[in-house]
């Protein structure tokens, strides 16, 4: 894992430049995005994981 000065550093680098406002934008806005394919599979997973209780339960 980067140390946060190193982090600072890369993203200095990448958003250098006369576009440095939508450089900077579309780092953070990918640093903070979450594929939905990740969103799909976390929430079939929550949906098994509660269907086995309920299972467990009437069962």
């Amino acid at each position: 894992m980067k140390s946060q000065a190193e982090t600072i550093a890369d993203l200095a680098v990448r958003c250098a430049g006369p576009s440095q406002f939508e450089n900077f934008d579309r780092a953070f806005r990918r640093s903070l995005s979450v594929p939905k394919g990740a969103i799909l599979k976390e929430q079939a997973e929550r949906r098994q994981a509660r269907e086995k209780r309920r299972s467990r339960k009437t069962g």
